[in-house]
């Protein structure tokens, strides 16, 4: 278990982290840090607050939500305070960066929602984004909770290789 940190030490370590991990959501933040014992879930939100409120937080609208990202103020913040944030802290944040960068970017890229209709079928949003730019968006109505979790794993999986597919198809001339 990793040693708990203060209030101003965890605002801190958030910064450090969401600057190596580039544009990230509150719920994908809970998960790098809480995965790794780092800070529970009500220090997470306490800290994602005061940050937002001093204006050392950039937000971005995304399909997933809002996107988190230091703001100049935030970097220079970072920059002053960063060795107040204990070394082994840091390196555990650093060794884990690399993997979690890319698994937030995928899940960004390749985005996907289950909505439930009234009569209790589910509709299940498929798109791929690129920046803000939504470049291919599908939807597609499944009958269940199971078929619906089906659909979105194997998009997550696929969805390089069906969008390409389906512009090879589009652009097939007969």
């Amino acid at each position: 278990m990793q040693r708990k940190g203060s209030p101003t030490e965890d605002k801190l370590l958030l910064l450090y982290a969401m600057h190596g991990l580039g544009p990230t959501t509150a719920e994908q933040l809970l998960r790098f840090f809480v995965d790794r014992d780092q800070m529970n879930y009500i220090d997470l939100q306490l800290a994602l607050a005061e940050l937002r409120e001093n204006g050392l937080l950039r937000k971005q609208l995304h399909p997933l939500g809002v996107l988190y990202q230091p703001s100049v103020a935030g970097i220079q913040t970072l920059e002053l305070f960063q060795r107040r944030i204990p070394y082994s802290r840091r390196v555990s944040v650093d060794d884990a960066l690399i993997g979690w960068r890319a698994r937030f970017s995928h899940e960004q890229h390749v985005v996907h929602r289950v909505e439930t209709l009234e009569d209790g079928a589910r509709v299940v949003r498929l798109s791929i984004m690129e920046q803000d730019e939504e470049l291919l968006s599908i939807t597609v109505r499944a009958p269940d909770d199971l078929r619906a979790e089906r659909f979105c794993k194997s998009w997550s999986k696929n969805a390089g290789m069906l969008y390409a597919r389906i512009l090879r198809t589009l652009d097939a001339i007969d």
